[in-house]
């Protein structure tokens, strides 16, 4: 459910948006939890999908071997890097993420990851 919310959100943006390059951002938007949530590497992503959707992916992952409190900055700084049809995908992320109900944190996460979510500013 959460990816197909977040490819409504960057339907819904590239809608409104000129030169938006919607099949990046469509399957970078079904893809952003691949590396992190499960098995599969970069290299089969980008095998699959080609290396701009890849990049795109890996962007949005954060970096475990970084001290948590650091990932999320690590992962804006790296989005930042890549056209902003990818930067729309980490806002639609978030949207969807801060569409849940407070007793229902987003799976692995804590009613603290909304604020966070919520403070969390690019520099």
């Amino acid at each position: 459910m959460h990816l197909s919310n977040v490819a409504m959100e960057v339907l819904m943006a590239n809608a409104n948006t000129e030169d938006f390059n919607v099949a990046l951002a469509i399957q970078a938007a079904l893809l952003h939890d691949t590396i992190e949530d499960t098995d599969t590497t970069f290299s089969e992503v980008e095998e699959n999908f080609g290396t701009a959707v890849a990049n795109a992916v890996l962007a949005l992952t954060k970096n475990e071997s970084l001290p948590k409190e650091e990932q999320m900055m690590d992962s804006l700084k790296r989005i930042k890097k890549l056209p902003y049809d990818v930067w729309a995908v980490k806002m639609a992320d978030r949207i969807t993420n801060l569409q849940k109900p407070p007793s229902h944190p987003p799976l692995g996460g804590n009613l603290g990851r909304n604020n966070l979510l919520l403070n969390t500013k690019i520099q």
